[in-house]
């Protein structure tokens, strides 16, 4: 059960790490990017970071999306694993 639980808390570490690289990202993104298309350069996907829109090419907005769903699945499958491998609390057993 320590080792689930170690594995469990690394996987929870690693998507709460993906999940502010990707806060992080976004602001860079938000000050270094273009608010116009440049379809010249592959600058065409709209990013829409509360009101303010820059554009991205494709590579930089499935960077970004990959961020957001590999925090989401490693922080809930840490979580769940964490949850799982927690032993019963007292009293919680059914009695004969």
């Amino acid at each position: 059960m320590v080792k689930t639980a170690i594995v469990a808390r690394s996987l929870f570490g690693t998507g709460v790490s993906c999940f502010v690289g990707r806060l992080l990202l976004s602001a860079y993104f938000m000050g270094h990017r273009p608010t116009t298309p440049q379809i010249e350069l592959g600058r065409h996907y709209a990013f829409n970071q509360h009101g303010g829109v820059v554009y991205l090419t494709q590579g930089e907005s499935l960077f970004l999306t990959g961020l957001f769903w590999a925090a989401a699945i490693l922080m809930a499958v840490g979580a769940s694993m964490f949850l799982g491998s927690r032993p019963p609390a007292i009293g919680s057993q059914k009695s004969n």
